[in-house]
């Protein structure tokens, strides 16, 4: 407990909790085990991945930006604003989400 108390970072936190809890020898085992990018050049069928650059789940190196560059069939998009699943078209509206609506519009250009 007091191991977790003293985290200061995900990766503090994923190297004293999440990863010897799912049998990963540390954080960096485990975020290369859980990340799509080793999937994304196999990927043959139209896909869309969104994610904002303000993540702040993300670091760089989780960006695939070669991988969308070598893949035609994977899209990938990255709004300059919302965060992890923010994707607000407007705060006065509680039903209108952007990431949805652009989902839509994706499947149905295909």
């Amino acid at each position: 407990k007091e191991t977790i108390l003293s985290c200061n970072s995900f990766k503090d936190f994923d190297d004293a909790y999440t990863a010897p809890a799912h049998g990963f020898d540390n954080a960096e085992h485990y975020w290369k085990s859980a990340s799509c990018k080793q999937f994304i050049p196999t990927i043959q069928k139209p896909t869309l991945l969104i994610t904002a650059l303000d993540d702040p789940f993300f670091t760089e190196a989780c960006y695939p930006f070669k991988e969308a560059k070598d893949n035609t069939n994977f899209y990938f998009e990255t709004p300059a604003y919302g965060g992890h699943v923010g994707f607000r078209t407007s705060l006065l509206q509680k039903d209108n989400n952007w990431c949805e609506e652009r989902i839509l519009q994706f499947i149905n250009q295909q």
